[in-house]
């Protein structure tokens, strides 16, 4: 079928939509670490004092510690929730791609949470369970095929929960979320 005049085939359209996002999640990215390993520079010095010069610090050490890592943990997990929910936004709307995919993701946070934390610890406990496979082979195969089924069932399910939460029914158009 011969292409219409003016008309630019979904397939690029979508390609030039996401690989701009890439680009903007790679450099986001890059910020984000920059200001993570700046977040935690209070805490290594003064666990650092705690452990060998003053440790009348410890209790303020562990207090900063567990500060640190919960802003660390809710960094990353809102970083991860607003990168990955602006893909599904921006292939199944036609603009603000950002906003609608941070509506989404605001709307059902701590849900979302969980279940990326369910996807992490899964990740984590084969990944460990693979260390105890001692063929080479064996361990290269079976690695193989469990990233790609996680991460194709790890992307499914960002599109079907972005699907579920926005509101977008089967058609692309939108209709009220419930929330």
């Amino acid at each position: 079928m011969p292409l219409q005049q003016g008309k630019r085939p979904r397939l690029r359209k979508y390609f030039i939509r996401v690989s701009l996002i890439s680009a903007r999640v790679t450099v986001f990215g890059f910020l984000f670490i920059i200001f993570m390993l700046v977040a935690s520079v209070p805490s290594i010095v003064i666990s650092r004092a705690a452990a060998t010069d003053k440790p009348e610090l410890l209790a303020a050490a562990i207090f900063v510690d567990i500060l640190t890592a919960g802003i660390i943990f809710f960094g990353l997990m809102f970083f991860r929730l607003y990168m990955l929910y602006w893909y599904p936004a921006a292939i199944n709307n036609s603009g603000k791609y950002f906003s609608i995919g941070k509506q989404t993701v605001d709307r059902k946070f701590w849900s979302l949470t969980g279940r990326f934390v369910i996807f992490d610890a899964v990740y984590i406990l084969f990944q460990f369970l693979f260390t105890l496979i001692k063929d080479p082979s064996v361990n290269l195969i079976v690695n193989w095929l469990f990233r790609t089924c996680f991460f194709t069932c790890f992307v499914i399910y960002i599109f079907y929960s972005y699907r579920k939460y926005s509101g977008i029914n089967g058609t692309g158009s939108m209709k009220r979320a419930r929330v």
